[in-house]
């Protein structure tokens, strides 16, 4: 399975991220910092979101509209 794709905040580049966690990801372009996405199910959600950095969850369900 392949990592998500996400734009660079800085140039726009799109840039694939890694499944794991190994430093910090950078564009392949300009080299900004980019933001980690992690998927996270009701398995491994508390250990995801218990941690010192701050957390943004997008919760959704798939017979929930937008």
């Amino acid at each position: 399975m392949a990592g998500p794709i996400i734009a660079c905040p800085s140039c726009g580049t799109k840039n694939r991220l890694p499944l794991a966690a190994r430093g910090h990801p950078r564009c392949a372009s300009c080299k900004a910092e980019l933001p980690w996405l992690v998927s996270a199910g009701d398995g491994d959600f508390d250990e995801i979101v218990d941690t010192s950095v701050l957390v943004v969850v997008d919760l959704w369900a798939p017979w929930c509209g937008p």
